[in-house]
């Protein structure tokens, strides 16, 4: 279900799903009589490649995503609002950071076997730690190809960095996704009141799972793509397309699909709670 979920969402993802009403629209065009369809379809899937190309559709869903939850600034123990979030009673005991893969290349050092995003995320989640003296680190680290030994150690490892000792950390070693991390989490943490921290367009729908699961979660964004503050409303950049508005749009996608596929299950779930009650 994992591999077919991921599999079918890939073709609604920005250059796929241009690249094939491209493909449609010209084997229609050439091949068949429905030409007029065939030049239809070139023309959308053309149109949609620019505006997915260009920096304001990301900019502007992105913004949607990034802007749900603001940055933790810092707790104080009498403070019942930290960065714009009401957290009451005790500071959160335990932190939780979402992960992404790891590299299996063990001749990389202990910082290049992880994306620049998954760092963004540990360091956001090591600042907290220090900030929480008596908190209890937790990172989910995926990779299918890396042994749980493998992962902890390279976390061990890339902890000492930052000064902290090996063993300061608790890994998830075996989720496939942020449902599966979401889960493990809360085993471990129970009833107790736990940062999630992760990129700030993937909290949403990371929080949208904690709360189905009932964490008592507060959100810790990091790897931020949007800047509506330093940078100018206008720039030369913005008359031109470029990869990295396509990679952003392709992260917004992501997203979005994982909401609405979250809501739908969420859905199917009251109706069949529903039926079961008549």
């Amino acid at each position: 279900m994992f591999f077919l979920k991921k599999l079918l969402s890939r073709f609604l993802f920005p250059v796929p799903l241009c690249v094939g009403l491209l493909l449609l629209g010209l084997l229609l065009w050439s091949f068949t009589k429905r030409k007029k369809c065939g030049r239809g379809l070139v023309v959308a899937g053309t149109l949609l490649l620019l505006a997915f190309s260009y920096p304001l559709l990301p900019r502007l869903a992105l913004s949607h995503l990034e802007s749900q939850y603001p940055p933790l600034a810092e707790f104080e123990s009498q403070r019942t609002e930290v960065g714009g979030q009401k957290l009451g009673g005790e500071a959160p005991r335990f932190i939780m950071v979402l992960g992404q893969d790891v590299s299996a290349d063990t001749n990389r050092p202990p910082a290049a076997r992880f994306a620049d995003e998954a760092l963004k995320r540990i360091i956001e989640g090591v600042r907290l730690h220090r900030l929480l003296t008596n908190s209890t680190l937790l990172v989910s680290v995926s990779g299918p190809t890396v042994t749980q030994e493998e992962k902890q150690r390279v976390m061990g490892e890339l902890l000492l960095i930052f000064g902290l000792p090996t063993n300061a950390v608790k890994v998830c070693a075996s989720a496939w996704d942020t449902e599966d991390e979401v889960r493990w989490c809360k085993n471990v943490v129970g009833t107790n009141r736990v940062i999630i921290v992760s990129s700030a367009s993937h909290l949403p729908r990371a929080m949208l799972l904690g709360r189905k699961s009932g964490l008592n979660a507060v959100a810790a964004p990091s790897g931020f793509l949007v800047d509506t503050v330093t940078q100018s409303p206008f720039s030369p950049g913005w008359f031109f397309p470029s990869s990295f508005s396509l990679y952003k749009s392709e992260r917004a996608m992501n997203e979005y699909l994982g909401l609405a596929w979250e809501r739908v299950r969420g859905a199917k779930a009251s109706e069949q709670k529903v039926e079961s009650k008549k």
